[in-house]
């Protein structure tokens, strides 16, 4: 889960994506084994979005806006 004002801050800040939400929340058996599946990749793969394998979940809308549009452009 987010802090209350977690999209706030994100927003605040000079990035064009963030990778966020690492932590799984419960304590059931695939709870756990989501987030020792996240521990394993964050550990032995940089944290990168470009060239990392964790992706992005929070996209200022401009370069969103602009994915998009290209995307609809090559699909026709």
């Amino acid at each position: 889960m987010l802090e209350k004002d977690a999209l706030k801050t994100l927003s605040s800040l000079d990035l064009d994506m963030a990778i966020i939400g690492r932590k799984e929340v419960g304590d059931s058996f695939w709870v756990k084994l989501a987030q020792l599946d996240k521990e394993n990749i964050t550990h032995y793969n940089p944290v990168d979005p470009v060239n990392g394998i964790a992706l992005p979940r929070y996209f200022k809308s401009e370069v969103l806006s602009k994915a998009l549009s290209s995307a609809e452009e090559k699909l026709g």
